[in-house]
C-alpha cells in the first residue's frame, strides 16, 4: 500500500524505482495507490511489467482520476486490456453520475469485485443508479459490489437491484448509508436485493440506520438460507433497545447458515442483550463481534445477560469483545461464579 502519492505514475519515467521492486516481488498480488496522481503511460508500464501473480490495482481516493472528463475512460481502457484484473478499485475516486455518463464500452470479463464506495452522492438519487449501470453492464461476472458510503437511499437501490448482474451477487457491502434503512421503504428495498440475488451470503450494513419498523419488515421474510455474514453495528435504534433485539433474534431466527455476526458499536447493554437471548433459540455462528459496546461488562448483570445469549451459540469459535468496559464482576457474570 503505497499513501499520500510516494511513488507518482502520473508519467511512465514517474515510478521506475518502484517498477524495479515489482519485478523482485515476484509473488505480490495487489498494489494500492492512496490519493495517488495515476497516469496511464505508467499505469501501463505498470501492467507490463508486473509479477504473474497481481491480479489487482487498487485506485483508493484518487480523486485526480475524474479531474478531465477523458482521464477516466483512457485509464479504464488500458485496465480493460490486462487479463489478470479481478478487483475494479474506484474508491472514493470522485465519481459522479455525470461522470459515468462518459463511463466507455469497456467489458471486463475477468472482474470479480466492484469497489465505488465513498464516492459521496453517487447514489443519492435514482439517476445515479440508472447511471451505475455502464460500471455494471461492464462487469458481467461481478460477485461483490461495494457501495459503501455512497448516500444509497431507497430509490435508488430498488432501481440498481433491477440489473441483471445482481443473480451472482454473492457479498454486498452497503455500510455507512446513514440513512438507507432509517424507514420502511429502505428495509423493504433490502429484502428485495434477497430476491434478486439468491446466492448473497455476505451482507454488510454497517450504519445503516437501521429502524425498528425496518428490522420488522426484514424479519418477515421466511428465510435467509445462504447468508453466512452480517455485518450490522452501529445501527443504534435497534441493538440499544429492547424491542430492536426483540425484533433482530425473529430475524437471526431465520438465518440458519449465518457464521459471522457483527454487533459492534451498537451501545448495547444488558437488558437489550438479554431481549436478543430470549428471542433466539439457537445461532449457529462461529464468529461473534461486539466490540466497542462501552459499559456492557462493567456490572453482573452484563456478564449474565452475555452468558445466556451465548449458551445459544453452541459453534461459536471466536467472540470480540473489546472496549466493553470489562471488570471483574462483569467477567464474574460471564462465567457464571
Amino acid at each position: 500500500t503505497l499513501g499520500a502519492d510516494p511513488v507518482s505514475l502520473a508519467a511512465s519515467e514517474g515510478g521506475g524505482a518502484f517498477r524495479w521492486l515489482l519485478k523482485q516481488w515476484t509473488g505480490l498480488q495487489s498494489v494500492e495507490w492512496s490519493d495517488a496522481d495515476v497516469g496511464c503511460d505508467g499505469l501501463r508500464e505498470l501492467i507490463g511489467t508486473s509479477p504473474p501473480c497481481l491480479h489487482s490495482i487498487v485506485l483508493r481516493a484518487s480523486t485526480k482520476l475524474c479531474d478531465a472528463p477523458e482521464r477516466l475512460p483512457l485509464l479504464l481502457s488500458v485496465l480493460g486490456g490486462w487479463e489478470r484484473l479481478s478487483s475494479l478499485h474506484l474508491q472514493g475516486a470522485g465519481l459522479t453520475p455525470a461522470v459515468l455518463g462518459g463511463w466507455p464500452a469497456q467489458v471486463f470479463p475477468s472482474v470479480r469485485r466492484l469497489d465505488v464506495g465513498w464516492n459521496r452522492n453517487l447514489l443519492a438519487d435514482p439517476h445515479g443508479a440508472q447511471q451505475l449501470f455502464r460500471i455494471l453492464d461492464c462487469v458481467p461476472g461481478v460477485s461483490e459490489i461495494v457501495l459503501a458510503g455512497t448516500a444509497v437511499v431507497a430509490e435508488s437501490l430498488i432501481e440498481v437491484i433491477r440489473h441483471v448482474a445482481w443473480r451472482n451477487v454473492e457479498i454486498l457491502d452497503l455500510g455507512g448509508n446513514a440513512t438507507l434503512l432509517s424507514d420502511e421503504a429502505g428495509c423493504a428495498a433490502l429484502a428485495r436485493v434477497f430476491e434478486v440475488a439468491p446466492r448473497l451470503r455476505e451482507l454488510d450494513i454497517w450504519d445503516t440506520g437501521l429502524s425498528v419498523a425496518g428490522a420488522s419488515i426484514l424479519a418477515m421474510r421466511p428465510s435467509y438460507p445462504v447468508l453466512t455474514a452480517l455485518m450490522m453495528g452501529s445501527n443504534t435504534d435497534v441493538l440499544s433497545s429492547e424491542e430492536g433485539c426483540r425484533v433482530l433474534g425473529k430475524w437471526l431466527s431465520r438465518c440458519s447458515s449465518l457464521e459471522t455476526l457483527d454487533l459492534s458499536s451498537g451501545l448495547l447493554h444488558p437488558e437489550s442483550l438479554l431481549a436478543l437471548a430470549e428471542q433466539t433459540v439457537c445461532l449457529n455462528v462461529s464468529c461473534l463481534r461486539m466490540q466497542m459496546s462501552e459499559g456492557l461488562l462493567r456490572e453482573h448483570v452484563g456478564g449474565k445477560a452475555l452468558r445466556a445469549l451465548l449458551v445459544r451459540c453452541p459453534f461459536l469459535e471466536t467472540l470480540e469483545l473489546w472496549d466493553t468496559g470489562a471488570t471483574l464482576d462483569g467477567i464474574a457474570g460471564l462465567v457464571g461464579s
